[in-house]
């Protein structure tokens, strides 16, 4: 049998309970009027829309202006935007295009760029995307046409990279008609830019194992012989495996002894790797066979990567190794580095561990001749007291040519004291 303070206990919980659950029903209530007025807002009229401050609420709205109208109000679009032209950011010049885009591709690309809402580059690279994404031959076709009869600086680089990344959007694609178009593009950085695009998106976003299919597809020969394009593509397949996994890239390099270039992926694998770990790629190239004719050009390689990305470390580590003739070209390499970066107290502080010889001659009338250029009173006091002789003092003075070293390869050496 209860007793009353029971009673009145349980009496009480009972109610708690019912107010708190009219305290949750009432605050789902709420949220779900405040998110119905929110869904029936009314959208700003456009010249309204294009006063709002705040960038990100803009652009907001305006996209929420153009999902509410169609491509037959595009003229009072165009003609309240041109009145206005100067409130038209770079965010909703964008999302004008792509909504256009989505409805009437070829005249957003024609009238679009006319318009001038926001820089060319932009809209065309946004348009040609989206239209590749939707319809990636007939985008394929707009821009082989584009390309025939426009130009400009970097028009060809913008419109063939947003091809590509419209392409890749759309996952499964054939490949085969965008790669005849990468071939047919400038010979030289807009292809290789291209090129380059093609098997970054392959390997991030496919495969490794798709990559290298997709390189071992290409036709071994073109109308004049081995096909360039193909020794490119897999020159550039060694880049990005390197830059993504060493260890993988590695072994495939060592895998292509049939093909005569297989010295020239090595090269590649051992330069990337080194900007991630530069001792790391280093000592991979050094453990290279010694017959192997890539070793040199893969060890000067790996420091070039490392020197690019962590000088100091890469000097400290070349000074600390013996003088071999192997690892002149690498010391050389770094030195030299360091003057240009105009260190060259520095530089030739380092070379004192040299005994007297061709090498550390060559490198003082170097080094000597980078600092003349950014500090000449400096670098004629230490030609003064550094006992060179005439003709390391020639050589020094002797003007660069171009393309070519600034001085001799092997200096006599100073005659011993």
């Amino acid at each position: 049998m209860w007793r009353s303070d029971d009673v009145g206990r349980r009496s009480g919980g009972l109610l708690l309970r019912l107010f708190c659950l009219f305290c949750l029903f009432g605050f789902a209530l709420v949220g779900m009027i405040s998110c119905g007025e929110e869904m029936a807002r009314p959208v700003p009229e456009l010249a309204e829309i294009l006063g709002i401050d705040d960038p990100r609420v803009r652009v907001r709205e305006f996209s929420r202006y153009l999902d509410g109208v169609s491509l037959a109000e595009l003229p009072e679009i165009r003609a309240t935007l041109e009145s206005r032209r100067l409130e038209l950011d770079a965010a909703m010049g964008v999302e004008l295009a792509l909504w256009w885009t989505q409805r009437d591709p070829a005249s957003a690309y024609d009238q679009g760029l006319r318009d001038y809402w926001i820089e060319g580059p932009l809209w065309g690279a946004t348009v040609v995307r989206e239209w590749a994404r939707l319809d990636p031959e007939s985008a394929l076709a707009k821009v082989r046409g584009a390309l025939a009869s426009e130009g400009g600086p970097g028009w060809e680089r913008t419109l063939s990279l947003a091809l590509i990344r419209g392409w890749f959007d759309q996952p499964g694609r054939d490949l085969a008609p965008l790669v005849a178009f990468v071939e047919t593009l400038e010979v030289g950085r807009p292809q290789k830019e291209a090129l380059d695009l093609v098997l970054n998106e392959l390997v991030a976003f496919r495969s490794p194992a798709e990559a290298i299919a997709f390189a071992e597809s290409l036709p071994d020969l073109d109308e004049i012989g081995p096909s360039a394009f193909k020794r490119d593509t897999f020159k550039r397949l060694a880049t990005q495996l390197a830059g993504r996994d060493p260890a993988f890239a590695t072994k495939w390099v060592m895998e292509q002894s049939h093909r005569d270039y297989r010295d020239e992926l090595v090269v590649r694998v051992a330069r990337r790797w080194a900007r991630d770990d530069g001792q790391a790629a280093l000592a991979w190239a050094s453990r290279l066979a010694a017959s192997e004719p890539a070793r040199p050009r893969a060890m000067l390689e790996a420091m070039r990567g490392w020197v690019s990305v962590d000088g100091p470390a890469a000097a400290a580590w070349i000074d600390a190794q013996p003088a071999t003739d192997e690892l002149a070209p690498l010391l050389k390499l770094s030195v030299l580095r360091e003057a240009n970066s105009k260190r060259p107290e520095a530089a030739m502080a380092r070379l004192e561990r040299l005994a007297p010889g061709p090498l550390k001659s060559e490198l003082q009338v170097e080094v000597a001749h980078a600092w003349l250029r950014f500090d000449r009173p400096r670098a004629e006091a230490w030609i003064a007291s550094a006992g060179l002789t005439e003709a390391q003092q020639r050589a020094i003075r002797q003007p660069a040519q171009p393309g070519r070293p600034p001085a001799p390869q092997r200096i006599p050496a100073p005659p011993q004291g």
